[in-house]
C-alpha cells in the first residue's frame, strides 16, 4: 500500500492567526492504489473511523497553528497511520 500523506495550509491563516488554536489547514490521507480506495471507503472498521475529505482523500483532518510543531505534526501523522492500520 502507498499511502499519500498532504498537508494544505492556509499561509494567510497562518500569518494573522490569533492563537495557537486558529484552524490552518488540513491534514489529508488518501492512496493511490484502487483497491485500497475501495476498502477505506466500503469496509469496516475504515468507513466509520475515517472522515472523507473531497474526492481523492479517505481522510482528513484539520490543521491548528499549534499543530504545525515538528513533534506535534510527526504524532499527528502517526496517529492518522494507526487509523488504517499501518503503524499498529
Amino acid at each position: 500500500m502507498a499511502p499519500r500523506i498532504e498537508v494544505w495550509l492556509d499561509p494567510q491563516s497562518i500569518l494573522t492567526g490569533a492563537g495557537e488554536s486558529t484552524p490552518v489547514g488540513s491534514l489529508l490521507l488518501g492512496s493511490w492504489d484502487e483497491r485500497v480506495k475501495k476498502i477505506f471507503r466500503g469496509q469496516e472498521p475504515y468507513r466509520s473511523a475515517l472522515s472523507r475529505k473531497g474526492s481523492r482523500n479517505d481522510h482528513g483532518e484539520s490543521i491548528l497553528l499549534n499543530d504545525l510543531r515538528f513533534e506535534i505534526m510527526t504524532e499527528r501523522v502517526k496517529r492518522m497511520m494507526e487509523k488504517v492500520g499501518i503503524f499498529e
